[in-house]
């Protein structure tokens, strides 16, 4: 039930926080900014575990979850201070979730999330075991490595984000996803550490380019379909992220036990070229 409770506790503030930046900044600064929010989440995702793992050391099990609780309080009080003035537009009529849905564009961007969410998920219960095996890393080592995909992946989002406002949101996605298929397989074939460093970071860079220009289009499709909420449109995209999430380690797992690691990572690595097909019908709020 906790755990639950802390699902839903997240679920609100990203929905809503997304749906107000789409509505504070113009259509010319939401790809600079999306990426600034997506490099928060990085580091979040980056700086939790370490230092959950301090605060367990230092004061035990209880300890970790208090000090989350503070930082949730001290955030909801800094939000409630800083944001009480920024404009906010309420729609007076109520957009159905089952109208957005219904709608192909938002649809393809929630295959984008499942795409992108599914990539980083893939890796983690299946690249242990060949660093383990191929690069003889020890757990501790194993933890650095993938700090690497999550760094990367921070440190560029905010350049991609911009870079897809001047070039386009679709031509970054897709060369994202080409990317992602190269960089997916390269990762199951390193024999030492340097050179999973560098498959990791393009893994990285590649999941930053699929993901990033995804919310500002998002939030550009919403204005020219004219849907009185953000926020159905970007509760929809957290939902397929979530559940590229779950899918992904299945898919990995399942497929990398019947073929091995190389020939699983080169099907997933196929299954995301098959998504260009359709992403190509998505011309709309493209630059």
């Amino acid at each position: 039930m906790a755990r639950s409770l802390q699902g839903v506790a997240a679920a609100i503030p990203w929905t809503a926080g997304l749906a107000l930046l789409a509505e504070v900044f113009p259509k010319e600064e939401r790809g600079k900014v999306m990426g600034i929010v997506m490099s928060g989440q990085a580091g979040g995702v980056l700086l939790g575990p370490p230092f959950g793992g301090w605060l367990f050391e230092l004061g035990g099990y209880r300890l970790p979850f208090f000090s989350a609780a503070a930082i949730a309080l001290f955030v909801a009080f800094m939000s409630f201070i800083f944001l009480r003035h920024v404009p906010e537009i309420k729609s007076e009529s109520f957009s159905s979730p089952f109208k957005v849905l219904r709608d192909k564009k938002v649809l393809m961007i929630a295959g984008v999330a499942i795409v992108g969410s599914s990539v980083f998920a893939s890796i983690e219960p299946t690249l242990p075991i060949h660093m383990n095996e191929n690069l003889n890393a020890s757990p501790g080592v194993i933890g650095l490595l993938f700090v690497i995909v999550t760094l990367t992946y921070g440190l560029f989002a905010p350049l991609i984000g911009a870079l897809s406002t001047r070039y386009g949101y679709v031509k970054t996605i897709v060369f994202g996803i080409v990317l992602a298929a190269i960089a997916l397989p390269l990762n199951a074939l390193p024999t030492v550490i340097g050179a999973q460093v560098i498959t990791l970071a393009l893994l990285g860079i590649s999941l930053g380019m699929i993901l990033t220009p995804a919310l500002p289009m998002l939030a550009d499709i919403t204005h020219e379909a004219g849907y009185t909420s953000q926020g159905v449109t970007f509760a929809t995209y957290n939902t397929a992220y979530s559940f590229g999430m779950m899918i992904g380690p299945i898919v990995a797992s399942v497929t990398a036990a019947a073929v091995g690691l190389k020939i699983a990572y080169i099907v997933l690595g196929c299954l995301l070229l098959l998504y260009l097909i359709p992403l190509q019908k998505l011309k709309s709020s493209d630059t």
